[in-house]
């Protein structure tokens, strides 16, 4: 018997290629769908969901892992699952546990506690002021869609601050109007698919030009088309009651704008999704089980009934639903393209509160993207000038208003934030050491004490910057000073450090200039034994040699980065840290129109050499270093203001107390206290010896 050919109809056809088609579109489903449902919001969000569905399988396994109960969980791999998981893969929220991180190229949801917090910039008129992101202290903005308010949150719950939402916050206005268009099409399109249905079944011409389709063809497809469409609404818009969501808008009363630092761009309405109360607690929900039942029978059966209403239809409903389902998907990946800010900003490691301090105060148009970035605004404390600026004194006019802006700021973010830096360590070390000094040697009438530094603003700009110790009012009434003030000046000035290209390492010499060339033989009559005391000199050359000698004493020729001199003196002419010409690393500039010199010193253990300043010549780290500076500038500033004239066993015994506080070694200690007080005359001297008589007169 010859073979016939079968012809091969549209009807065919049409189901032959979509039952081939859609399984590779399938494949794809499983991300796609949890990526549509980790940025819906609201009833437009589940009506685009529903119509034209991808990946109904996945779809399944979504509501079981979100929604059913422990053993369907179970049955398919899926009972020990963390709940984090499922909240990053499923859910628009972020918590504790899921948090949504910038990585420079798009947003990545991830089941961990990232460290990012949210603030907003607030500009009314002349004055730009930081607000903290949680929305119980934005007195600035209104709240919208309060029915999305949580009320069975327990307290802790409404003031734990939770993660920003930035995929549901980046990107370009207008979000709402693309999703009331995409929400339209669906509806039209779903609607034109049934009329569809309804004509193919009872249009007569349609029935002429196409064999008639069997009534339980018809009433499985119609019926399964609705059935899937209401399940997969219902399990978007319990998905989605898994979270709250509350929105904040601009407060039309004022003329303040809002915006997310580096987060996102201005916008009308920002919105903020986390867990309910109860989902995150875990707490059983009859309801939501028993409705996880009607969702996955629903969607299940719809499916079914839909399939196979249409594999008995003819290929227009086919095609029809085939090119829903590929305009729908098309759709969706329009609606959920990954955000990108307006501006990006990748801010040196460890130091982005710093970074976001200084540009907000110095050079907020970095803020803006108006600017090429390429380091933050200068700021430094400069090290290497004069003692006097230290004490406070009535008839000096202080210009410090943009340090102490900058230093303000930059605590409230430390406090809202509490991310550690690189000089936390030290900070707490510095504080107790000031706080043991305090409490040896102020006056007890003295409420509170205010010291003095030189801060460089980079542009031959200098102002000052003020720290004050306070004494508590009650109980031990000892002396406190502020450890956030103080871990805000020493992260900004290494992050100076780090921006100016000149990585530091951990052995690399260091200057601290200890006063006045008077005070050296004051040093040098002292029985004590101090090794890393050098006095120094400038000069205007480097030598070929390592050592020279003049004048019967042996100098060492060294180089410093400027950043790496520090302390008080008036004898050497250094200009400031941010005049220094860079990776040379060989000369500074001593002000406008000067002549360069090398920024070489002349080192030698002599004390008897004429012009020579005292200093420590030590390898600490920089936090360390920075540290000492600040230690020495409160003790130059309290030399003026003692209660008592210590001896040098009392100052021995303080030194020992500022070791075990962890600033500094004994000898630096000493070097850190004794110059202010042989300066002002504050250092008690003893009763001469008989071995010290003798010793003067019989040298």
């Amino acid at each position: 018997m010859e073979p016939r050919e079968v012809p091969l109809s549209p009807n065919s056809v049409s189901l032959l290629v979509i039952a081939n088609i859609l399984p590779l579109f399938g494949a794809f489903g499983q991300d796609y769908t949890n990526y549509f449902l980790s940025r819906s919001i609201d009833w437009s969000d589940w009506i685009v969901f529903a119509v034209g569905p991808l990946g109904v399988v996945w779809i399944l396994s979504a509501t079981i892992r979100a929604l059913g109960p422990p053993f369907l969980q179970n049955a398919i791999g899926k009972g020990s699952e963390n709940r984090s998981l499922i909240e990053r893969d499923l859910m628009s929220s972020t918590s504790a546990d899921v948090c949504e991180l910038w990585n420079g190229h798009n947003v990545a949801r991830l089941a961990a506690k990232g460290e990012i917090h949210e603030f907003l910039r607030v500009l009314d008129g002349s004055e730009t002021k930081f607000r903290e992101g949680d929305i119980g202290r934005k007195q600035f903005f209104r709240e919208v869609n309060k029915d999305y308010y949580d009320g069975s949150a327990t307290a802790d719950e409404k003031r734990t601050p939770k993660p920003p939402n930035l995929l549901l916050n980046l990107g370009s206005p207008g979000r709402k109007v693309r999703v009331m268009a995409a929400m339209i099409q669906a509806c039209l399109l779903q609607s034109g698919f049934l009329i569809l249905l309804v004509l193919l079944k009872f249009d007569s011409e349609l029935n002429e030009r196409f064999v008639r389709i069997p009534l339980y063809s018809f009433i499985t497809a119609l019926s399964g088309t609705i059935t899937l469409t209401l399940a997969l609404i219902l399990c978007a818009s319990q998905l989605d009651r898994t979270t709250v969501r509350r929105g904040t808008a601009e407060n039309n009363s004022s003329n303040s704008l809002g915006s997310y630092i580096i987060t996102k761009e201005v916008n009308n309405e920002i919105i903020e999704s986390h867990l309910s109360s109860g989902y995150n607690r875990g707490i059983p929900d009859r309801t939501r089980s028993l409705l996880s039942y009607v969702i996955l029978l629903g969607v299940a059966l719809g499916y079914i009934a839909q399939v196979v209403g249409l594999a008995s239809m003819r290929y227009p409903a086919q095609i029809a639903l085939f090119g829903i389902t590929i305009v729908m998907t098309l759709t969706r990946a329009f609606l959920r393209q990954a955000p990108h800010p307006l501006v990006s900003i990748k801010c040196p490691r460890l130091f982005e509160m710093d970074w976001l301090a200084l540009a907000h105060v110095l050079d907020d148009k970095l803020l803006w993207g108006r600017k090429k970035v390429e380091r933050a605004p200068v700021w430094s404390i400069s090290g290497g000038r004069t003692w006097r600026y230290c004490p406070e004194k009535p008839e000096v006019q202080r210009k410090g208003q943009k340090s102490m802006n900058l230093l303000h700021l930059r605590t409230e973010l430390y406090r809202s934030c509490g991310w550690n830096c690189p000089a936390t360590e030290m900070t707490s070390a510095l504080c107790e050491a000031i706080e043991t000094v305090a409490q040896r040697y102020l006056r007890p009438e003295n409420k509170d004490f205010t010291w003095y530094l030189a801060a460089d603003l980079g542009g031959n700009d200098e102002d000052d910057v003020s720290f004050t110790i306070n004494r508590e009012e009650r109980h031990s009434k000892n002396w406190s000073l502020d450890r956030d003030q103080i871990l805000s000046a020493l992260s900004l000035w290494l992050l100076y450090d780090q921006q100016i290209g000149q990585p530091s390492e951990h052995a690399e010499e260091s200057l601290r200039l200890l006063g006045p060339s008077d005070i050296k033989e004051d040093l040098k009559k002292l029985s004590l034994t101090l090794r890393k005391l050098r006095y120094v000199k400038e000069t205007s050359y480097l030598s070929d040699r390592d050592s020279i000698t003049e004048r019967n004493s042996t100098f060492w020729t060294r180089k410093f980065r400027r950043n790496r001199i520090v302390g008080f003196n008036e004898s050497l002419r250094l200009g400031l840290p941010s005049l220094d010409n860079g990776p040379a690393r060989e000369s500074i500039r001593g002000g406008p129109g000067s002549q360069q010199y090398k920024l070489s010193l002349q080192i030698t253990d002599d004390a008897n050499e004429k012009n020579c300043a005292p200093a420590v010549l030590s390898r600490v780290s920089l936090a360390q270093l920075y540290a000492q500076h600040i230690f020495s500038g409160f003790m130059w500033a309290l030399s003026e203001n003692m209660s008592v004239t210590p001896k040098l066993d009392d100052v021995q015994k303080t030194a020992n107390d500022v070791v075990l506080n962890g600033l500094c070694d004994y000898e630096d200690a000493l070097l850190g206290i004794l110059p202010p007080l042989l300066w002002n005359k504050r250092l008690k001297s003893d009763p001469p010896t008989i071995t010290t008589i003798l010793r003067q007169q019989f040298p």
